[in-house]
């Protein structure tokens, strides 16, 4: 009986695919609502922690007509509630528009505005 021929494997085994770090799935489409509500607040005038949802307040100075002579007062306007991964994200981002605005925390720069 002839031996059997045998040749060497060309094939080299397939290289493992590299591991590919996990693609970030991407977020919500932002829908611009030209209707959204717009409120104005001179100041944030509190913080707080509570139940692991952060609170601002925000306030403007009103006049109160109910005394005479007539009262200024600061109140609060609105109150933006969020969890603390989005208030994270607002701050940075807010601290980054600010100083590339030249509102750093050394003030406004006076030069940059016009």
């Amino acid at each position: 009986m002839p031996a059997k021929k045998t040749t060497p494997a060309t094939a080299t085994p397939a290289a493992e695919p590299q591991a590919k770090p996990p693609a970030e799935k991407p977020g919500p489409v932002l829908v611009e609502n030209l209707m959204a509500p717009e409120i104005f607040a001179a100041e944030m005038t509190n913080v707080s922690l509570i139940n692991g949802i952060i609170s601002i307040a925000l306030s403007s100075s009103r006049y109160d007509y109910s005394v005479s002579p007539c009262v200024m007062k600061k109140v609060v306007v609105y109150r933006l509630v969020m969890p603390p991964d989005g208030a994270q994200k607002m701050a940075v981002q807010l601290y980054a528009f600010l100083n590339k605005n030249g509102f750093g925390p050394a003030g406004p720069d006076k030069e940059k505005l016009q």
